[in-house]
């Protein structure tokens, strides 16, 4: 793709066109064997439950589970008062800001978010062209 320099922006248009719908394609196919896995999944750790089992190996792989853990926080208020009451809000926050906030906030006062970086990634799309009849 280094002669892209050569091509005219309809040419431009026309391969990136090309490009997103054979990545539309990729994604469907992706999104249906997304759907397998999770089949073989469920089926995999009923098994486990009714055997007891946490893990199988076979000749193509050894099935085992892994087990991750999330937390929401449902109550904000409540949980940030409980945090600093208790002192704990540094080891228990992960802090990550909202960028339309910082960059409103940002635009509206002239005031820079102490700590706060902002990245701004600037990429080029391509519509479909709409049908003439």
């Amino acid at each position: 793709m280094s002669d892209l320099d050569d091509l005219n922006f309809d040419q431009l248009a026309e391969l990136m066109q090309m490009y997103k719908a054979s990545i539309k394609e990729g994604e469907e196919k992706i999104k249906a064997e997304k759907a397998i896995i999770k089949e073989i999944d469920a089926n995999v750790q009923r098994r486990f439950a009714t055997t007891g089992a946490t893990a199988v190996a076979t000749p193509h792989g050894t099935l085992h589970t892994v087990t991750r853990t999330s937390v929401r926080c449902v109550d904000p208020a409540a949980t940030i008062s409980w945090l600093k009451e208790k002192d704990l809000w540094r080891d228990a926050v992960v802090l990550k800001l909202n960028s339309s906030w910082v960059k409103s906030y940002e635009e509206e006062t002239g005031e820079k978010v102490p700590g706060a970086e902002m990245f701004v990634f600037v990429t080029v799309n391509v519509t479909t062209p709409t049908k003439k009849d």
